[in-house]
């Protein structure tokens, strides 16, 4: 905002003289009563020395030629004194009370004189006459600390009062600095003093009820920061804070509101902070927002080059209190900065982004809001115009919002997407290792029920023990091949191994037909036992029905090495009945096994038969006699057994 200075001296009744045009009088009141531009009203004249006063101004001996307020007098970053005078003319029929508000200069005072029957006054107060010639001075300035104008209003203002029919002619000396007009001419409006009182009322009121917004507007971004850990709120936090202290300084609320005592340069500081602050948000805002980082690093450098540089040139003419740097190039850079803004935008709107729609949309409208409240400043549109800025900043903020708010929303609907497609993945996985893991399971299970019977493994998984148990009526086979040295000195080892399981494999196929369990081999001895680990009734008809058929397939393969002239085995099966004991013993590499005198005397009727035959012992006999053709052998001596029954199993009946 524009330094500016208004001092009103009194003078001592001094009559002066002078001729105006009278098309340049100003006649008042005006046709209207809002706030109207007098600036064509004006004549100036340049003091290129600064050091002429009123007094020489109201001596009639010197000849000051002013000239119409067209010309553009000095550059922006010059410092000159410029003398401007205003005639005015009460026509009305009433006394009435005016307020002038000048623009864009560094210090102004103002000097009026009167005319009243033929006499001229300089008007010693704003308010009243003094006959006495004291000198009374009226201060007031858009950088001055509010508590020391003699005015309280956001604008800068002088007042003065003409009685019906009165004249006056206003003298302003006007020292222009570097925030002169851009029209480079002095600009000076009027309004009735009740008109600019009420307008000041409503300004006061919006510039509250725009603060109010702002101020809302930045808590509610930084709760949502708190709330949802997105930086682009914090960001938007800040842009609101300083929009909000911008708005301010430009409209002379922080003065009414916030630094009544501020000093000028206290104000012009803060005013480089107000603009670091705002352009250093705004970068980092877009920045978060949109992925310039991974899609547009070129612009996301310019971006940040011109950042650096407005902030950088901010300092700059508050270090050098506005002397050196023009401010044609803070504004140049400026434009840069939005322009830059405005491509950034504009990429990611043609590659689609979703939040590009709303920063575009908001970011025009403020740049036309802008535009608006420039030539309403410059009264080229509307004065309603002058808070387009202001009203246009607060639709900003919340497009910013939405759009950043739209954004976190994306990001959450991405992640949730890609847990619920990990979740899936991850269920395929699961899926897949559980039926590796069954695989696994059941050929874990199928290894064990191969060692162990079905209910003993059961019953291990589920303990991870098994109990020995009793059995009252087991029926043990034993089988054992005749001459097995000799066969296997003919074979290698491979041939041997080989040979040894195709044997024992189908021995495996034979008994689980029968319902017989295996029990374990020894070498080139198979032992199994029906009746165990499930008791049943049927487990001696069962094992013997068993034996013949193995004695049949080993005939058979007999019969096919003699045919091939290769060895063969011959085979003793040996049966016995009984009760005896079976269980697991060890901890590792357990396994299944049965004890008792059953399982010793099923080993001698093997050992006591004869090769392609099958020994059963009396009680067996006993149990399949009805189903079975058998021969008694008659009492046979069995080691450590003494005589023992013996029968041939000869077949079935």
């Amino acid at each position: 905002m524009s330094l500016l200075l208004f001092n009103a001296f009194g003078l001592a009744a001094t009559p002066y003289t002078y001729n105006w045009d009278e098309s340049r009088i100003l006649h008042l009141p005006l046709e209207s009563n809002h706030k109207t531009n007098i600036s064509s009203y004006l004549e100036t004249y340049v003091d290129s020395s600064g050091n002429l006063t009123i007094q020489d101004f109201l001596n009639p001996a010197n000849k000051f030629i002013f000239k119409p307020n067209t010309d553009r007098y000095t550059p922006r970053h010059e410092n000159k004194t410029i003398w401007a005078r205003l005639q005015v003319e009460n026509v009305s029929s009433l006394n009435n009370e005016w307020k002038l508000i000048p623009h864009h200069a560094s210090t102004t005072e103002y000097f009026i004189a009167n005319s009243d029957a033929n006499k001229h006054y300089l008007l010693s107060d704003m308010y009243y006459y003094s006959p006495n010639g004291e000198i009374n001075s009226q201060q007031t300035g858009s950088e001055i600390p509010m508590n020391e104008r003699t005015e309280s209003a956001l604008s800068p203002v002088v007042s003065f009062s003409l009685r019906k029919g009165e004249s006056a002619t206003i003298y302003l000396k006007i020292t222009t600095g570097s925030k002169e007009s851009s029209t480079g001419k002095i600009l000076l409006d009027i309004s009735p003093a009740q008109e600019f009182e009420q307008a000041e009322k409503i300004e006061f009121a919006f510039q509250s009820m725009f603060g109010s917004v702002m101020l809302f507007t930045t808590l509610f971004a930084l709760i949502l920061f708190f709330a949802i850990r997105d930086k682009s709120m914090l960001f938007l936090a800040c842009i609101s804070f300083f929009a909000l202290l911008y708005c301010w300084e430009a409209s002379g609320m922080n003065k009414m509101v916030l630094f009544r005592n501020g000093s000028v340069y206290f104000l012009a500081f803060m005013s480089v902070i107000n603009q670091a602050g705002g352009f250093i948000s705004g970068y980092f805002f877009y920045t978060s927002i949109l992925p310039m980082k991974e899609e547009a690093p070129r612009l996301r450098k310019i971006f940040a080059t011109l950042t650096f540089l407005q902030c950088l040139m901010a300092l700059f003419r508050f270090l050098t209190q506005n002397n050196l740097l023009p401010l044609d190039v803070l504004h140049f850079a400026a434009i840069l900065w939005f322009i830059c803004m405005l491509t950034v935008v504009v990429y990611f709107l043609i590659k689609k982004n979703r939040q590009a729609k709303f920063l575009v949309f908001a970011t025009t409208l403020l740049v036309v809001c802008a535009v608006l409240t420039g030539l309403a400043l410059e009264h080229i549109v509307p004065d309603i115009f002058q808070r387009a800025f202001q009203t246009g900043m607060v639709v900003y903020i919340i497009l910013l919002g939405v759009g950043a708010i739209d954004k976190v929303r994306q990001i959450r609907i991405e992640k949730e997407k890609l847990i619920r497609e990990q979740n899936i993945m991850l269920e395929h996985k699961v899926e897949e290792r559980t039926r590796e893991l069954n695989s696994e399971k059941e050929k874990s299970d199928e290894l064990l029920l191969n060692i162990l019977p079905s209910e003993t493994a059961h019953e291990l998984k589920k303990h991870g023990k098994s109990k020995a148990r009793s059995f009252e009526k087991v029926t043990v086979l034993f089988t054992d091949f005749k001459n097995f040295t000799k066969v296997s000195e003919t074979l290698n080892p491979e041939e041997l191994v080989e040979t040894i399981h195709h044997i024992y494999s189908e021995f495996d196929n034979i008994i689980h037909k029968h319902n017989v369990e295996k029990i374990k081999t020894i070498g080139d001895s198979y032992m199994a036992a029906g009746g165990l680990p499930v008791m049943n009734d049927t487990n001696p008809q069962d094992v013997v029905n068993a034996a013949i058929d193995i004695l049949q397939f080993i005939e058979h393969e007999k019969q096919i090495k003699i045919a091939a002239n290769e060895p063969y085995f011959d085979i003793r099966i040996g049966i016995n009945t009984g009760p005896l004991v079976a269980g697991i013993v060890g901890k590792k590499k357990f396994a299944y096994d049965i004890w008792g005198d059953t399982v010793n005397i099923a080993s001698r009727m093997e050992s006591s038969g004869e090769p392609g035959k099958i020994n059963i012992s009396g009680s067996t006999y006993e149990l399949v006699k009805d189903q079975f053709v058998c021969k008694y052998r008659g009492k046979i001596q069995a080691k450590n057994k003494g005589e023992i029954d013996m029968y041939f199993v000869e077949g079935r009946k």
